[in-house]
């Protein structure tokens, strides 16, 4: 009987704090009005991360970048045949980087 008169207890502290599973369905009822027009705000919100993907034709050891981005993105690479290659990446500013590879190469950069 001890066991039930704990579980009562927590129970009853428990819906103190958050309310009992009536209480918090009655609000969210109350609240729909709300919920509905900042779920409609979400989803017609563009929230979308610039990205860009370069393509290196020619081989070469160092790759220039124009983004555009306006920011110091992360930068993927990978060869022409889609394999990852590192190199080193240098912000030059908030719309240009370079590649610097230690032998010359050909691919892609996915900067984000």
């Amino acid at each position: 009987m001890s066991h039930l008169n704990d579980h009562r207890s927590t129970v009853s502290l428990v819906e103190r704090y958050i309310g009992t599973p009536y209480d918090q369905i009655k609000s969210l009822v109350d609240n729909l009005p709300q919920l509905l027009a900042l779920l409609e705000i979400y989803q017609n919100a563009s929230v979308v991360d610039a990205n860009f993907t370069y393509t290196q034709a020619s081989s070469t050891a160092t790759w220039v970048v124009t983004h555009n981005l306006n920011k110091f993105p992360s930068v993927e690479t990978v060869d022409s045949n889609l394999e990852e290659i590192e190199g080193e990446v240098v912000h030059i500013s908030n719309d240009q980087l370079e590649i610097r590879f230690n032998s010359p190469v050909s691919g892609f950069a996915y900067v984000n």
